[in-house]
Order: structure tokens, then sequence, then C-alpha cells
């Protein structure tokens, strides 16, 4: 059921599928990543500057960027998945601090604004990626992999009552992650 700004409380309070589908996770590649965003690589010091546009062309020039700071544990195994979010007005950017790998779950939407569940991809970032996901892609919340760890988030600041929609999965998400590659 879509429902325009519900909280993630009302959203967990509400799900209860028994039906679970399962999706493979692919190792993160920026060309696949390309109908959803960015991927960049955060460089280990080297005295190297690189300057990228990740966040493109947003609208509302001048506009402050709300960055926040965040420590989370490891998403245990099963990995399942009851709701998808967006940010209509902003593009949301990760950038890993201190974690090992972590899941990205996305996917475009229809005409109708809804999330295209038939178009469904998850992929495994690795420690030195930064993913960028474009204004109005629908993904899952951070799931880091393998240790608990932490995380720099950033995106145009709007009010979340304005930008962040979710929306209920029917059926539970099992994501099949791969094991860590030495």
């Amino acid at each position: 059921m879509w429902r325009k700004a519900p909280t993630v409380a009302d959203v967990h309070a509400s799900w209860r599928s028994e039906r679970i589908v399962t999706i493979q996770a692919k190792p993160l590649e920026p060309e696949r990543f390309i109908p959803y965003g960015t991927v960049g690589q955060v460089l280990r010091p080297s005295g190297t500057r690189v300057e990228a546009a990740w966040f493109g062309e947003q609208g509302g020039h001048g506009r402050p960027l709300n960055l926040a700071y965040a420590g989370k544990a490891e998403t245990p195994a099963p990995l399942r998945i009851g709701y998808l979010e967006r940010h209509r007005l902003s593009a949301q950017l990760f950038v890993p601090v201190d974690l090992s790998r972590f899941l990205v779950v996305v996917c475009p939407s229809l005409v109708n604004g809804e999330p295209d569940l038939s178009r469904l991809a998850a992929f495994v970032a690795r420690s030195q990626q930064a993913v960028c996901y474009g204004k109005g892609v629908w993904h899952a919340p951070m799931h880091l992999l393998d240790r608990p760890g932490s995380y720099m988030a950033a995106r145009n600041c709007h009010s979340m009552r304005d930008d962040l929609e979710l929306f209920e999965l029917p059926e539970a998400l099992e994501v099949a992650v791969p094991c860590d590659e030495p």
C-alpha cells in the first residue's frame, strides 16, 4: 500500500508480510548504477584532491547541505527489507568513514511515482565506495555488512516532511548477499 509520508515507525508497525521475494546482490560497479545515481571512490590519504559533482543539478541553488554522521550495527542475516524510501527533492550521498561492505537496494519509479518493483536491484558496495542516490530514486535504508561501522550522509537541505516518502513493500524482500571476497 502506498501512502504519502508515513513515518518509519508507521511502516514498521504495519509491516506483517508472510510472503518473501528474494533478489541477489551484485558487486557495485559505477556503470551498473548509472540509472540510480553515482558511485565514487573514497580516497585514502595520498595528498590527491578530486572534485566531483555528486549532487548534479538539484535546482534551488544556494540551498545548504544537511550533513549527518551515523554509526550503525551490522545487519544480521537473513537480510529482509520491509519498505523503501525516496527523497523527491534532493539527492542523498553516503560516504563510508569506518565500515566494511554495505548494501545498496534501489529501483526506479513508475509513471505514477510508486517504485517499479519489477526493476529492483541490489548491490554490495565496498568500504572505499561512496554512493549518491539521484533525486527521487527509491532505495532501502542503509544496511551494513560484516561488522558495525560509521558513515557520513549528506543531502540538499529540505525538510524531511516535504522530502521523505516511504513505500511499504507488499512482500518481504530478502536480499542474498555473497560472502566477502578476500
